[in-house]
């Protein structure tokens, strides 16, 4: 087997469009980037990150080149997270073309990195292997073509899905499975934190359905804590601005300092999706900050909310939630803590992408060698 090549790679990583990607993010795929890009960046490697729109803070420690012009939401209002409107992917179409062209005048680039969920990314793709496409979500129409246009034109191709789940959502299309990690260090409490209720943090929006996690929480007698930036007004308005003020109090969007300190001080999170989860990196974050984790089974949280951390709860029932809730909160918290760390890391995770990484190098590397060597003899 050829030596993997052990140099500083060269990654073109082209990130969400929607949002920045500096904090208060605006939810997972947002830190999941940042952290693929502090990882790299900090093991050596360049990394030149496309992103977000103009003016956004992107506090990373390289340079980040918007991707569009103005923040999604000032166009196209009450968006869900879990498919992509038609009007978002017309807006956006033209300038993630406009990015690719960029992408090919980068001198050295060993790989190109697609974070993003536009399927003008994927058909980019010329099929020699040269991208690392990255399923975040499930397959909604305009990606999934994509997709199986690629399949039908790649003589090599990686797509990495972030959880068995979303690999069987995807399959024939997803190669690999790399789940996400965290920032175990960021997120792990300074001393013994006294611990009181139940906390809930993410995008308030209908399929994340925080109005569950209340009722669920009141259920159990706990008080909740509830952050995150409105992804939704007109089901914030119905479903969830009522509810505060009993039992439940909204704290709005946090940096990862003050969720850190949110969740350490926190008996139990409840995560309560009423969609299939790619991932869940907040359910990671909570462990990682040694609070135990009650969640509706969907999607991936069933791969790493296991027993000794957590409880998992029948999807949509609030009283099963609230019974999840109870039991979780009696874990105890150096485990989920010492669970994340062996099992949920950014190191890991990014051990797993580099060895991706070093396999399309070389693959790259050799076809270049070949071209060279027949040029020279012709």
């Amino acid at each position: 087997m050829s030596q993997l090549p052990s140099h500083p790679l060269h990654v073109a990583l082209i990130g969400p469009s929607r949002f920045g990607i500096g904090e208060p993010f605006a939810g997972g795929l947002e830190a999941h980037t940042a952290a693929v890009v502090r990882m790299l960046h900090s093991r050596g490697h360049r990394v030149t990150v496309f992103a977000g729109p103009e003016g956004e803070m992107q506090q990373l420690p390289v340079r980040v080149t918007p991707i569009v012009s103005r923040r999604f939401d000032d166009e196209f209002t009450g968006r869900r997270d879990t498919s992509q409107p038609a009007g978002y992917s017309r807006h956006e179409a033209d300038r993630y073309r406009s990015t690719l062209e960029r992408v090919r005048l980068l001198p050295d680039v060993d790989l190109i990195h697609n974070n993003s969920l536009h399927p003008a990314v994927v058909d980019a793709d010329p099929g020699d292997g040269s991208f690392v496409h990255v399923v975040h979500c499930p397959p909604f129409p305009e990606l999934e073509a994509a997709h199986a246009r690629l399949s039908k034109r790649a003589s090599r191709r990686r797509v990495v899905a972030v959880s068995m789940a979303m690999a069987r959502r995807w399959a024939g299309v997803a190669t690999e499975v790399i789940h996400n990690g965290v920032d175990v260090e960021a997120w792990t409490p300074a001393g013994v934190p006294e611990r009181r209720g139940a906390v809930w943090a993410g995008r308030l929006v209908e399929e994340k359905a925080p109005h569950l996690a209340i009722r669920a929480a009141r259920l159990a007698g706990m008080q909740i804590r509830l952050a995150g930036p409105i992804g939704d007004q007109a089901y914030f308005d119905r479903y969830v601005a009522h509810e505060l003020g009993r039992n439940a109090q909204w704290l709005g969007p946090l940096s990862t300092s003050e969720l850190a300190g949110l969740f350490a001080t926190s008996q139990v999170g409840i995560v309560s999706p009423t969609w299939d989860e790619p991932f869940c990196l907040v359910a990671a974050e909570m462990l990682a900050s040694g609070t135990p984790v009650a969640a509706f089974d969907r999607g991936g949280l069933g791969e790493f909310v296991r027993p000794e951390v957590g409880v998992l709860a029948t999807p949509g029932d609030a009283v099963s939630l609230a019974d999840a809730a109870q039991r979780a909160s009696r874990i105890e918290n150096r485990r989920c803590a010492e669970f994340a760390r062996s099992h949920l890391s950014a190191t890991a995770m990014m051990d797993r992408y580099e060895t991706v990484y070093r396999a399309v190098a070389a693959i790259r590397r050799r076809a270049v060698d070949v071209g060279t060597a027949g040029l020279a003899t012709a």
